[in-house]
């Protein structure tokens, strides 16, 4: 048997259940961490084991979600996040930052591509973005400039 993060995550679980709820220095729980470092499996292992968990936030108000827009390259994480909780799409942080918000600043384009889909009506507030149009130019020119630059 190969012991990895997934079979950990679910053998700590069956021995002590309330650490779904324990909080690091920061206030991030364990999905928080498994959204930040893209540990899919993980993120639904401890999302079916307290869905509600997917509503947590952090000491900077950060939501799973928030920290998956901000490093989850393929989206899969984000996905279960948003499955599981579509209400934190619109989530402010304390630094009045959306998960969108988040991924566009980490120049993350397949999260960005994901937020907006889930809601094309989500304005890009406190960007010079305004609406998905604009976004979709936004992302679409800083793409080609990224991908001319390297």
């Amino acid at each position: 048997m190969t012991v990895g993060c997934d079979s950990i995550v679910v053998q700590l679980l069956a021995v002590k259940p309330a650490l779904i709820h324990a909080v690091n220095e920061n206030g991030a729980t364990a999905l928080h961490l498994a959204a930040r470092y893209g540990r899919a499996r993980a993120v639904e292992i401890l999302l079916a084991a307290n869905p509600s968990s997917a509503l947590a936030v952090d000491y900077s108000g950060d939501t799973a979600l928030h920290y998956a827009a901000m490093r989850d390259r393929g989206g899969f994480t984000l996905d279960l996040l948003l499955a599981a909780c579509p209400a934190s799409l619109n989530f402010v942080n304390l630094s009045n930052k959306t998960p969108l918000i988040l991924a566009f600043n980490n120049y993350n384009s397949d999260c960005v591509s994901r937020l907006l889909a889930a809601n094309p009506k989500n304005m890009m507030v406190g960007m010079r973005c305004t609406t998905l149009f604009q976004a979709t130019i936004w992302t679409t020119q800083s793409d080609c400039l990224r991908s001319s630059l390297t």
